[in-house]
């Protein structure tokens, strides 16, 4: 029974508007006392809290980001994920690139699913069959002269392989990103003491 604009009594603008919806989706943050003690366990786990909160609400992902976030249940997810680097080599700027890499991955996946879902409502193709769609299309256009890679790729039968789930997608991709993360932590370690931060850390 209130009208819509109604809503700008309280906000200065639409964009103000979607800035406090944002921070409030995100409350409290995640509980630091649920968060595991090594930075490669907490980082993982702050990802899929962070996974989790976008495919409840996937609407978060049409929200353009513009600034960096100012809410103070958003600044809690990234001391969440800045205090779980504390006990590693990397220096502030770097444990800041790791927390922007981590978001941003964490944002395309859920974006790239929610892309999916509404493309099987409407083609009436499922997210597991587009593999096989797309590679019966590719072997149509792609001519091994001009895109020997690609065509290498197409004929190994890549594409015709049984799909993933979005949980073993977005697990492999992680993997990669921690991975290297992992390595950029041993890469300033003296040398007798690279390789332990996987247990130790």
């Amino acid at each position: 029974g209130v009208g819509t604009m109604s809503l700008y009594r309280y906000v200065p603008s639409k964009n103000d508007l979607l800035e406090l919806m944002l921070d409030a989706i995100g409350a409290p943050g995640p509980d630091p006392a649920k968060m595991p003690e090594r930075w490669r366990d907490a980082l993982h786990w702050w990802a899929r809290q962070n996974l989790d909160v976008l495919r409840r609400h996937p609407w978060l992902v049409r929200i353009p980001l513009s600034h960096p976030p100012f809410g103070p249940n958003n600044i809690n997810w990234m001391e969440s994920a800045l205090r779980a680097m504390e006990g590693t080599t990397l220096g502030p700027e770097q444990r800041m690139w790791v927390l922007i890499l981590l978001s941003g991955y964490v944002r395309t996946q859920a974006a790239q699913e929610l892309a999916f879902q509404e493309g099987a409502r409407l083609t009436g193709v499922e997210p597991e069959e587009w593999s096989r769609v797309y590679a019966e299309m590719l072997r149509k256009v792609v001519e091994g002269s001009e895109h020997p890679a690609l065509a290498k790729i197409v004929e190994s039968g890549v594409f015709d392989a049984p799909v993933q789930g979005p949980d073993e997608d977005f697990e492999y991709g992680l993997t990669f990103l921690l991975d290297g993360i992992e390595a950029m932590i041993n890469s300033r370690l003296p040398a007798g003491e690279q390789g332990s931060t996987r247990s130790d850390a």
